[in-house]
């Protein structure tokens, strides 16, 4: 599958991140994955450390993923994801396929929902 890559302003995608940074400094969050057909998305905890967004599993909120170790969130790993986010809400492509790219891609598509409902 070829993926359309969204060619965004930087500008924007600085504003997002540093807003996801502001936004999970202020103490550990629990949100959760997205997902597009019926079935539950599962929970995750996410706090911003140093420019960095740090990802483990929920400790309140359940079904919680199943991670192990905290993942490090960087804004590269953002701003590489984030352009099939739209894609991928449209049904255009499938998440997995562009897991391929990232192993992140979950926790990424849960943030970009997560700020565009708010």
């Amino acid at each position: 599958m070829t993926f359309k890559y969204l060619n965004l302003d930087d500008e924007y995608l600085n504003d997002l991140w540093e807003k996801a940074i502001l936004k999970f400094e202020l103490g550990t969050m629990e949100i959760k994955t997205k997902r597009l057909n019926s079935t539950e998305g599962l929970w995750f905890s996410i706090i911003s450390e140093n420019d960095v967004l740090i990802i483990s599993a929920a400790k309140i909120n359940e079904p919680s993923s199943k991670l192990k170790n905290s993942i490090r969130l960087e804004k590269d790993d953002f701003k590489k994801i984030y352009p099939y986010y739209v894609q991928w809400k449209n049904g255009d492509i499938l998440r997995k396929s562009v897991r391929k790219i990232s192993r992140k891609t979950s926790y990424i598509f849960a943030l970009m929902n997560y700020f565009e409902e708010r």
